[in-house]
């Protein structure tokens, strides 16, 4: 997602509340330097990586917010970096878009700060948030303009999935140009099929991973009036926990919507009540000892509200480990 209109000027005042309620501070960014958070992701210590839009930029942090490593991926081309996944060795990969070709794509960063860009990624149209399958051995990337998921692996890069249901079908609000629809966002994997959230408008698709590693017939799970009638017209990233309850950032809120695996039940977990007072963007499970009943949440203000960065929000079930 990129920098939009601000919201609603409540946002504020909720801040008031965030020191009694659910939501605390990790990672502070500096609007004035132009550093906006997009993606998240933690590696098997706990450390805390970030993209920072505009820049282009990964960070590391520790767990308490310390940096420890900032790389540029891209100079004049760049649109902004956005999803983050980190594998089981602590190497991360973030989706960057640009206005060309030859560096948009995945990116893969190491803990030093040395990063290539994988061969072939340069043809997904707006790649956004990434999860991988260690059983397949591959690296899944949705495609928010094509409304598609792509298949990054060993054998190459290939379009795994396009389908409606990945389309996004209602005109996104400004900045965004009126033609353009914003479809496949954040995406999880649980059990042999993935879970997309699809931002405008909002739903929940699930794409069952066929024995041969092809993608069955995408299907509804929760349609968008589900969505809508609770308020809530935006998705972004998308968690599972242990259990199979589903974590959906909605920055239109802006708070995160948990789903329960029995009956997709609609709840909001955190808001500005809880101290969730700009729109979240990216989320994710912590990983180490006391964390992993906890979400990791990016929250950007140029997208109106207050806070920038990183929070902490309990979601009191532990979330799946990394692969």
């Amino acid at each position: 997602m990129r920098r939009g209109a601000g919201l609603t000027a409540w946002a504020a005042a909720a801040l008031l509340v965030a020191a009694v309620a659910g939501a605390q501070p990790v990672i502070t960014l500096d609007p004035a330097l132009g550093e906006f958070p997009e993606g998240v992701a933690i590696d098997k210590p706990g450390n805390i990586w970030v993209t920072v839009q505009p820049l282009c930029e990964v960070r590391r942090y520790t767990s308490r917010g310390d940096e420890l490593m900032r790389v540029r991926l891209v100079g004049d081309t760049c649109i902004g970096a956005g999803g983050l996944a980190v594998d089981a060795t602590g190497v991360a990969y973030a989706a960057v878009l640009t206005s060309s070709a030859a560096t948009r794509g995945v990116y893969v960063i190491h803990p030093d700060g040395e990063f290539h860009r994988i061969d072939d990624t340069g043809q997904i149209a707006y790649p956004n948030a990434l999860v991988f399958d260690h059983n397949k051995g591959v690296l899944y990337v949705t495609d928010m303009d094509l409304g598609a998921v792509w298949r990054v692996g060993l054998g190459g890069v290939d379009l795994w999935v396009q389908h409606p249901l990945l389309v996004g079908t209602v005109p996104p609000p400004p900045p965004f140009p009126p033609t353009q629809r914003l479809g496949a966002n954040g995406i999880a994997l649980r059990h042999g099929a993935l879970f997309v959230a699809v931002s405008f408008a909002p739903r929940i698709v699930r794409i069952a991973i066929d024995d041969d590693g092809s993608a069955a017939t995408p299907q509804m799970l929760v349609p968008p009036p589900a969505f809508v009638s609770r308020g809530v017209f935006f998705l972004d990233g998308l968690q599972l926990d242990v259990h199979g309850n589903l974590f959906v950032a909605s920055p239109n809120l802006p708070g995160i919507v948990k789903l329960t695996a029995e009956d997709l039940a609609l709840s909001v977990l955190a808001g500005p009540p809880e101290g969730v007072t700009a729109p979240p963007l990216s989320l994710v499970f912590g990983t180490g000892k006391g964390a992993r009943k906890d979400l990791f949440v990016t929250v950007n203000q140029s997208f109106g509200g207050v806070g920038n960065g990183v929070v902490r929000v309990p979601a009191g079930t532990p979330g799946l480990p990394l692969p």
